[in-house]
Parts: C-alpha cells; structure tokens; sequence
C-alpha cells in the first residue's frame, strides 16, 4: 500500500489518473475517502482533461491528529461503486512550534541605604562654624516612586468607600 504525506494545516491537492470503461458512459463520481476510527471523511473531485481527477483536501487541523490514516479513492458511476486506489495518508503539520517556559531565578531586589553623617551649622556670631556628627539616625529603605505610587492606590480608606457608594446611588436613582 503506498503512503502518501499531506500537511495538516494547509490545502492540498491531489490529482489521479482516472479511465473508466464500459459500454455505457454513465456520469461519473469520484471522491476520496480518508478514515477515521471514529469516522469516514469524504472529498468530491473534478474530472480534468486527460483522464484526470483533481481533489482538494482542506486543513484538517483540529480535526484530526498526526498520524497515518486508511484511504481509498472512489468512483461511483450510476449505481455502481468501483474502488480503484487504496492507499495510507500521513498527515503531518507543516510548521511545529514548541514553546517551554524556563523558569527563571527570583532577582533579588536592589537596595539602597543612607546614614546621615553629619552636618555644619553657621553661627550669626563671630561666622564660626559648628561641626554637628550624629550617628544614630535610623537607616532609610530606598523605594522606587513608581512603587510608591501603586501601593498608594491600593489604599482605600472609608472615606473612599462612602464617596463610591455615594456615586452608585446617585446613578441609580437618575434612572
């Protein structure tokens, strides 16, 4: 049996070489059968010159999976049903993207901090200089003003919850 390759995610055509003989010259049917475990998928063609049959085979992506699949051509003319092509489809998708996440280590923050060391003051007498030195002024943590402003707005207060409940009220009783 011959295998066949066909994207999943894109059209595809496929064109046989078709005779029919007989005494009679009925209307001629053909289409292309591709099963299923569950079901039996079917595809009309177009007879071209030359004995030719042209069949378009849609994206079957989301409907069926990768893999190998049954297959046979069918010719239906009046009332007859000829089957004269088996063969195995393997469907495959034409583009394969694989995205992972990795997972990152946790940065530590960036911290900053600053001690007041001292300072000079100038006395209005005599212009002498006073040398001030503290060392025990507490250290201040650096927060960055961004941050500063989204954990402002996650404060409500209940002053904040009245004016809201006053605004629904309002709107409610203008309807």
């Amino acid at each position: 049996m011959e295998t066949i390759e066909l994207d999943l995610d894109n059209e595809n055509e496929m064109t046989f070489n078709v005779v029919i003989e007989g005494t009679r010259p009925g209307e001629p049917l053909c289409r292309l059968m591709i099963e299923n475990d569950d079901m039996s998928f079917s595809m009309q063609g177009d007879f071209l010159p030359n004995n030719e049959v042209s069949i378009l085979v849609p994206p079957l992506k989301g409907i069926l999976k990768e893999g190998n699949y049954d297959s046979y051509l069918e010719v239906l003319v009046d009332d007859r049903v000829f089957i004269p092509l088996e063969m195995e489809i393997e469907f495959e998708q034409s583009i394969k993207v694989v995205a992972e996440s990795v997972k990152k280590k946790k940065r530590v923050p960036v911290k900053t901090s600053a001690k007041f060391v001292g300072m000079n003051v100038k006395k209005n007498d005599d212009n002498q200089i006073q040398e001030i030195k503290t060392d025990n002024l507490s250290e201040t943590k650096y927060t960055h003003p961004a941050k500063k402003r989204r954990d402002a707005r996650k404060i409500v207060t209940g002053k904040d919850v009245d004016d809201m409940v006053r605004v629904l009220r309002n709107k409610i009783n203008r309807r």
